[in-house]
């Protein structure tokens, strides 16, 4: 949702700036939680919060550790109530400075209004539809972004969770 609403904002500030498109890629990762914004046509991260680049309210071992452990006995979640290693508000000071915004890029509103969509589409079992039509309308390097953050993000939870499931002396 947060990744939506950060979508909703740019494409708002960015809409009469020639050279710039705005599109949001749903990315289903193992590790969940990631928000990129990328610059396509460099590849630059732009902004990250994401487990597997340590940016994220805990570690990717953190998440895995707790999500392997027995549910009876494992706690809350490391990632609940846990803030980011960088605020989320300075994150988007930082893009918006990168991209010569003059706002501060304010997702509060945004959030809202996709928070209300998304439990709308939840409720009416919509959600997983708008996903795939989502995703069906991507541009081609919008798939390759899409391909590498999933790529990444898996190799990541594989060599992490092995060593979790090795530590918890799990097969």
């Amino acid at each position: 949702m947060t990744g939506l609403a950060i979508a909703d904002t740019l494409r708002t500030e960015v809409i009469n700036r020639p050279g710039f498109t705005v599109t949001a890629v749903p990315v289903d990762t193992p590790a969940g939680g990631l928000i990129r914004v990328v610059d396509g046509s460099t590849g630059e991260t732009l902004l990250d919060k994401s487990y597997v680049r340590g940016t994220a309210a805990c570690s990717l071992e953190e998440k895995l550790r707790w999500k392997l452990s027995p549910a009876e006995t494992r706690g809350p979640p490391p990632f609940k109530g846990k803030p980011l290693p960088v605020p989320m508000e300075n994150k988007l000071k930082e893009l918006a400075s990168s991209l010569d915004i003059d706002s501060d890029l304010s997702i509060v509103e945004a959030e809202k209004k996709r928070e209300l969509q998304i439990k709308q589409l939840k409720d009416k079992g919509q959600f997983e539809d708008f996903l795939e039509c989502e995703d069906a309308s991507l541009p081609e390097k919008s798939r390759g972004i899409q391909t590498a953050a999933l790529l990444e993000d898996r190799t990541a939870v594989a060599e992490v969770e092995m060593a979790v499931k090795e530590s918890l002396n799990l097969k």
